[in-house]
Protein backbone atom coordinates (compact mmCIF):
# COMPACT_ATOMS: atom_id res chain seq x y z
CA UNK A 1 0.00 0.00 0.00
CA UNK A 2 1.45 3.06 -0.49
CA UNK A 3 2.57 6.03 2.00
CA UNK A 4 0.98 9.41 2.15
CA UNK A 5 1.14 12.41 4.35
CA UNK A 6 -2.00 14.11 5.63
CA UNK A 7 -1.12 17.62 7.44
CA UNK A 8 -3.76 16.88 10.08
CA UNK A 9 -1.73 13.81 11.19
CA UNK A 10 2.11 13.51 10.23
CA UNK A 11 2.99 10.31 8.03
CA UNK A 12 0.19 7.62 7.63
CA UNK A 13 1.27 4.48 6.15
CA UNK A 14 -0.70 0.82 5.60
CA UNK A 15 1.45 -2.00 5.46
CA UNK A 16 1.46 -6.09 4.72
CA UNK A 17 2.89 -8.37 6.72
CA UNK A 18 5.35 -9.63 4.80
CA UNK A 19 6.57 -5.75 4.66
CA UNK A 20 7.79 -6.32 8.25
CA UNK A 21 11.11 -4.62 7.65
CA UNK A 22 9.17 -1.32 7.49
CA UNK A 23 9.58 -1.56 11.25
CA UNK A 24 13.48 -1.82 10.97
CA UNK A 25 13.83 2.06 9.57
CA UNK A 26 15.15 4.28 12.10
CA UNK A 27 12.29 6.94 11.44
CA UNK A 28 10.44 3.12 13.63
CA UNK A 29 13.05 2.68 16.09
CA UNK A 30 12.34 6.40 17.55
CA UNK A 31 9.49 7.79 19.96
CA UNK A 32 8.95 4.16 20.93
CA UNK A 33 7.51 5.38 24.11
CA UNK A 34 5.05 7.28 22.44
CA UNK A 35 3.53 4.33 20.51
CA UNK A 36 0.62 2.47 21.24
CA UNK A 37 -0.39 -0.81 19.75
CA UNK A 38 -4.20 -1.39 18.79
CA UNK A 39 -5.78 -4.61 18.57
CA UNK A 40 -9.64 -5.67 17.87
CA UNK A 41 -10.38 -3.51 15.06
CA UNK A 42 -12.80 -4.45 12.13
CA UNK A 43 -11.23 -5.90 9.15
CA UNK A 44 -12.04 -2.66 7.19
CA UNK A 45 -10.91 -0.40 9.40
CA UNK A 46 -7.88 1.61 7.82
CA UNK A 47 -5.93 4.67 8.69
CA UNK A 48 -8.89 7.31 8.77
CA UNK A 49 -10.73 5.10 10.63
CA UNK A 50 -8.27 4.85 13.44
CA UNK A 51 -7.36 8.67 13.39
CA UNK A 52 -10.79 9.23 13.83
CA UNK A 53 -10.59 6.82 17.13
CA UNK A 54 -7.68 9.12 18.85
CA UNK A 55 -7.94 12.29 17.35
CA UNK A 56 -9.08 13.90 20.52
CA UNK A 57 -6.36 12.30 22.68
CA UNK A 58 -3.23 14.36 21.27
CA UNK A 59 -1.11 14.98 18.19
CA UNK A 60 -0.76 11.90 16.07
CA UNK A 61 2.63 11.38 14.15
CA UNK A 62 2.25 8.18 12.83
CA UNK A 63 -0.35 5.37 11.82
CA UNK A 64 0.68 1.79 10.77
CA UNK A 65 -2.39 0.01 10.10
CA UNK A 66 -1.77 -3.75 9.72
CA UNK A 67 -3.42 -5.35 6.58
CA UNK A 68 -3.54 -9.10 6.08
CA UNK A 69 -1.46 -10.25 2.61
CA UNK A 70 -4.15 -12.29 1.45
CA UNK A 71 -7.24 -10.61 2.52
CA UNK A 72 -6.24 -7.28 1.63
CA UNK A 73 -8.26 -6.26 4.86
CA UNK A 74 -6.94 -4.90 8.64
CA UNK A 75 -5.80 -7.90 10.52
CA UNK A 76 -7.48 -6.44 13.59
CA UNK A 77 -3.84 -4.13 14.48
CA UNK A 78 -2.47 -1.28 14.24
CA UNK A 79 0.08 1.11 15.69
CA UNK A 80 -0.19 4.68 16.39
CA UNK A 81 2.74 6.91 17.61
CA UNK A 82 1.77 10.24 19.56
CA UNK A 83 3.97 13.15 19.98
CA UNK A 84 4.28 12.34 23.41
CA UNK A 85 4.19 9.57 26.00
CA UNK A 86 1.37 11.16 28.07
CA UNK A 87 -1.05 11.26 24.46
CA UNK A 88 0.29 7.53 24.37
CA UNK A 89 -1.07 6.91 28.44
CA UNK A 90 -3.80 8.83 27.89
CA UNK A 91 -5.14 6.53 24.63
CA UNK A 92 -4.57 3.41 26.95
CA UNK A 93 -6.71 4.72 29.55
CA UNK A 94 -9.53 6.32 27.88
CA UNK A 95 -9.78 3.31 24.74
CA UNK A 96 -8.30 0.06 26.28
CA UNK A 97 -10.51 -2.98 26.76
CA UNK A 98 -13.24 -0.08 26.18
CA UNK A 99 -16.01 -0.63 23.41
CA UNK A 100 -16.44 1.91 20.97
CA UNK A 101 -19.37 2.72 18.77
CA UNK A 102 -18.97 0.25 16.36
CA UNK A 103 -18.82 -2.59 19.05
CA UNK A 104 -15.47 -3.13 18.44
CA UNK A 105 -13.77 -3.74 22.25
CA UNK A 106 -10.02 -2.36 21.94
CA UNK A 107 -7.12 -3.70 23.31
CA UNK A 108 -4.52 -1.59 23.37
CA UNK A 109 -0.90 -1.68 25.59
CA UNK A 110 2.09 0.32 24.84
CA UNK A 111 4.21 -0.88 21.97
CA UNK A 112 7.06 -3.06 22.65
CA UNK A 113 10.50 -2.03 21.25
CA UNK A 114 12.10 -3.72 18.47
CA UNK A 115 14.74 -6.44 18.70
CA UNK A 116 13.60 -6.51 22.90
CA UNK A 117 14.23 -10.10 23.29
CA UNK A 118 13.35 -13.44 22.02
CA UNK A 119 10.41 -16.16 22.72
CA UNK A 120 11.39 -19.57 22.63
CA UNK A 121 11.34 -22.07 19.70
CA UNK A 122 7.96 -24.51 19.30
CA UNK A 123 8.03 -28.27 20.71
CA UNK A 124 8.66 -30.84 18.44
CA UNK A 125 5.80 -32.95 17.48
CA UNK A 126 5.18 -36.59 18.91
CA UNK A 127 5.07 -39.54 17.30
CA UNK A 128 2.50 -42.36 17.37
CA UNK A 129 2.71 -45.25 18.59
Amino acid sequence: MPRHARPDIGHVTSFHLDEASLFKKDEWKTKVDCRIHVRGLLWDADDDYVSEIFRDVGEIEHIFVVIDKVSKHCNGAAYVTFSTRKSAAKAIKKFNNKVIEDGVTLRIAMAKPIGGGGGGGGGGGGGRG
